[in-house]
């Protein structure tokens, strides 16, 4: 079922460590002042901003509110559910799947029937076979050269129960007595603190008494919004104090939600779900809002519209616009100091627990030898409705310019497609990308509504750390439709214009650029603001472009396009295949960039015979995204007998290239892993390679290889035949091949490149 896949899949994070042992804080190796400055700089102005904001008495009252729902990331698989939890959640486990599932059909069947009205296909990614994706999931039989492991050594360690441990570490933080943390547990399948138990529904409180357990309640589901709002109105009933956190801890996907419970069927809380319930306990008009900051343990939460959605309940927003790692927040780090100086603010505390997330973090890349990407954002929440006004005020400026001339939608996709884009290899399903880099790309088209987006969104921006590869992240991230991937894709899509954006403006010119077409209601919005009426846009045009032939010069490739395809190009990648004539299939070994399209209307590459992989051994790579010196690059692997791709990145200045990690692929439930797996040298791996024959698609493996650090990098092609195609992304996400190029490759170089003659087709 495609909507139960991407719900089980809807919520992604990044970077446990996975390791034979867990290394606490206070394990860690030391990091300078200088190096952590360099690694994740700090702003003086940010800084000082902070210091200048008025701080409470310091005998002044706080509670932190924890909703702390453990799921996979404290299970790590390991199930301790009894049979009787199992028939009492049954039967709400069945209702939720059944009600998500006729949402989503509903809003498929009316987008399509608009479509056929408007005589418009869907993208062909979402007609993509399902037996294709399922083939990737398991690598077909094949011969390997190289070594067998013994079975002892490719069993899989289990991961790390996280929120326990970020709970051992909130221990270690002696509290005054006007400190006191509530915490709600729930949501996962197997606790490993002894005094949490995954069948019920436990609430507990961490003082200066120590800890202690408040409530005991049949099992309830942390993704339901009366769960959320049954433990505000217990807080509030009985832990009231001068001033208020509340922090939500586990998975988070931006827009689309926060938060997974493994008991009942990885069940979500929604952004609409999340403010009904703080709506139903503070109202919306109160004249003192109830937290001085919301915070996010989580991935991808810095958002646009998860700050406009809690805009009304807190002072500050502070979350991450990446990935986060498991390990999290260093709680040790941030309470001790907020517990030795109580004369604070929302602001300082944001500031500390980024200081001590990062820095942890960057001695945990030291500690086991990769780096990641890591950012934490503090956001003025006061600020917020002024930067969402701005932004919508910047959308319909777009929408009205793409009526006027279609060609706007390619240009916003392409900006879009070069700002930092999040979610790692997800991206392409969840479309996240950093909103101040997005209005730097279109600003020479929008200068005005741009530039507006800019200015508010500094004044709401307070202070970030962001490491080395995302350091150009500005704050807040925003949804902008770039691809629409498969059902999962397509399922975001659809539940950002009919659930979490509330603006005309923003819907409307999302669905022309994934229709290709207004629907009613949305023009109707257009007709009323003067915009005029949208074309239907034809992008059959582009499917000329697999009859084009290829101008080889050398060993560069030129792909000329008549000026109302070029219009239509968002994206532009070439492919890199060989065939087997053994086993006559061919190997795929993925995609690299290439610039955009000229001023001719031409797509140019200039290939060599090198390709990344380990030592001799050519790798299969997909790109993650790419800005003017880094790339960051997935490639699948098997690990320990389980799916994974490993992350890199290259440096194209130094044309070194550094691995981050390892990431294992979905698990049998749908859900993404949070978690990256430091490789060690020796550690076995094995590349994977899809593949083509007549029997269909699938993935082989190749040699196994054993890892050693610096060994990953740009190698010589073996000598032998390829071919090399141009992919191009339209401006709804849709897929067009060129015709081939065939070469030799020999020492490193290219020989006897010339185009070939076979008709492409879309994919």
């Amino acid at each position: 079922m495609g909507l139960l896949r991407k719900y089980l899949a809807l919520l992604l994070c990044f970077l446990l460590v996975w390791s034979a042992g867990y290394v606490q804080a206070e394990q860690l190796t030391e990091v300078s002042e200088a190096e952590l400055a360099q690694i994740a700089p700090v702003s003086a102005a940010q800084t000082a901003r902070i210091d200048a904001l008025p701080t409470y008495d310091a005998a002044d009252t706080w509670a932190v509110y924890v909703y702390m729902s453990g799921s996979d990331l404290e299970s790590g698989g390991m199930d301790g559910l009894a049979e009787l939890t199992r028939m009492i959640t049954r039967a709400e486990r069945d209702a939720y799947v059944s009600s998500k599932y006729a949402v989503f059909e509903e809003r498929v069947l009316a987008f399509v029937k608009a479509s056929e009205e408007a005589g418009i296909k869907l993208p062909s990614a979402l007609y993509r076979p399902q037996a294709v994706e399922e083939a990737s999931e398991q690598p077909a039989d094949a011969a390997q050269e190289g070594e067998v492991l013994p079975e002892e050594e490719q069993a899989a360690p289990r991961l790390p129960a996280s929120a326990s441990l970020d709970l051992q570490e909130l221990f270690q933080a002696a509290l005054p007595k006007n400190i006191r943390f509530v915490i709600q547990t729930g949501g996962a399948l197997a606790w490993e603190n002894e005094n949490i138990d995954s069948n019920r529904s436990q609430r507990f409180v961490y003082d200066s008494e120590g800890f202690h357990e408040v409530s005991d309640r049949n099992v309830e589901n942390m993704g339901n919004p009366n769960t959320l709002e049954g433990f505000l109105r217990f807080c509030e009933a009985n832990y009231q104090a001068d001033h208020k956190l509340l922090l939500f801890w586990n998975h988070g996907a931006g827009s689309f939600g926060f938060g997974t419970d493994e008991i009942f069927q990885h069940d979500t809380l929604t952004l609409t779900e999340m403010k009904s319930a703080l709506q139903a306990v503070y109202g919306t008009s109160a004249s003192q809002k109830p937290f001085e900051l919301i915070g996010f343990d989580a991935c991808l939460m810095a958002s646009l519209e998860v700050a406009n959605a809690l805009a009304d309940f807190g002072n500050y927003l502070l979350a991450s616009e990446e990935l986060e790692p498991g390990f999290g927040w260093d709680y040790s780090g941030w309470v001790a100091d907020f517990a030795s100086n109580t004369a604070t603010n929302g602001a300082r505390i944001g500031r500390s627990i980024a200081d001590s997330f990062v820095k942890t973090s960057v001695r945990e890349a030291k500690d086991t030898g990769y780096d990641y990407d890591v950012t934490l954002s503090l956001t003025d929440l006061g600020q917020v409705r002024q930067l969402y006004a701005a932004y919508e005020a910047f959308a319909a400026e777009a929408l009205k310019k793409s009526i006027e001339n279609p060609h706007y939608l390619a240009l916003l996709g392409q900006k879009a497609n070069r700002s930092i884009r999040y979610a790692q290899e997800m991206y392409r399903i969840y479309n996240t990308i950093d909103l101040g880099n997005f209005m730097d790309g279109v600003m020479e088209y929008f200068p005005d509504t741009a530039r507006a987006v800019k200015e508010a969104l500094e004044k709401a921006s307070l202070y970030q750390r962001n490491s080395t590869y995302v350091q150009g992240s500005q704050g807040l991230s925003v949804y902008f439709p770039i691809y629409m991937d498969e059902m999962n894709g397509f399922e975001n899509f659809l539940s950002y214009i009919h659930e979490i954006s509330l603006s005309d403006a923003i819907n409307s010119l999302y669905f022309y650029k994934i229709g290709a077409f207004l629907d009613q209601k949305h023009q109707s919005y257009a007709s009323k603001q003067g915009y005029g009426t949208a074309l239907v846009i034809d992008t059959s045009v582009l499917k000329r472009i697999g009859d084009t032939p290829i101008d080889v010069q050398g060993n560069v490739a030129q792909l000329p396009l008549a000026p109302e395809q070029a219009a239509l190009i968002q994206d532009t990648r070439m492919a890199l295949t060989s065939f087997d004539e053994k086993n006559q299939e061919f190997i795929y070994y993925g995609y690299d960039y290439l610039n955009d399209i000229d001023k001719q209307s031409a797509v140019c590459s200039r290939l060599s015979g090198k390709w990344f992989g380990f030592d001799k051994e050519p790798i299969m790579v997909e790109i993650i995204e790419a800005d003017e010196r880094y790339v960051k690059y997935s490639s699948p692997v098997m690990y320990q007998k389980e799916r994974c791709n490993l992350i890199f990145i290259h440096d194209s200045q130094s044309g070194t290239s550094s691995v981050l990690g390892l990431r294992r692929q979905s698990q049998s439930n749908g859900v993404i892993d949070r978690n990256l797996i430091a490789l060690k040298n020796g550690d076995r791996i094995t590349p994977l390679y899809k593949v083509e024959s007549d029997a269909g698609s699938s993935f082989k493996e190749g040699k196994v290889l054993r890892y050693k650090e610096g060994a990953l990098g740009e190698i010589n092609l073996k000598r032998g035949e390829y071919m090399a195609n141009f992919e191009l992304t339209d401006l709804r996400g849709d897929i067009w091949y060129s015709n081939w190029v065939q070469f030799r490759a020999e020492g490193g170089s290219i020989r006897d490149m010339f185009a070939m003659t076979e008709t492409a087709e879309q994919k």
